[in-house]
């Protein structure tokens, strides 16, 4: 784990953060606390239980705050690519509308691997939103070749 109070001058930030402040916020100014996981690349993955405990510890920091501050969680990641694994992100997919913490926490490892791994970010968000309930809009499976390449795509939730 580390953390950075700002960027080097010249150097920008990933498109899931641009993409929520041009596109989602549109301009507006909203105090954003960016957390990037290594979702994807060993040797520092965490496991997608250790993914759920995060959002866990997440959801229970924001909970013990003073005030009346409203906290919106945003997960921005797709779920399988390069190579498309319908299987899995639908397995992911329904375990996060249940509300189904052991199958989201005892995924197969090795089917979250690569880009893969961004389904770790939604489960990430289960376990942060595990006390609301999930409404899943869609999922595509978006092939780009006949080889299977491409991106699974969903968006829910959580209310």
């Amino acid at each position: 784990m580390s953390r950075s109070s700002g960027l080097k001058e010249g150097r920008g930030i990933g498109h899931h953060i641009g993409f929520v402040n041009t596109r989602l916020l549109e301009g507006k100014r909203v105090p954003l606390l960016p957390i990037l996981f290594n979702a994807s690349f060993p040797p520092n993955v965490l496991t997608a239980a250790r993914f759920y405990g995060f959002g866990q510890a997440l959801a229970e920091a924001v909970g013990s705050w003073r005030g009346d501050a409203r906290v919106g969680v945003l997960a921005v990641g797709g779920f399988s690519h390069p190579g498309v694994d319908e299987a899995t992100d639908r397995k992911i997919v329904e375990a996060c509308r249940a509300g189904d913490a052991a199958t989201l926490q005892s995924l197969p490892e090795e089917r979250l691997t690569g880009g893969n791994g961004q389904g770790r970010v939604w489960i990430a968000a289960a376990g942060a939103l595990e006390s609301l309930k999930m409404t899943f809009d869609d999922y595509v499976a978006a092939y780009r070749s006949p080889g299977g390449t491409g991106c699974g795509m969903g968006f829910a939730a959580w209310e």
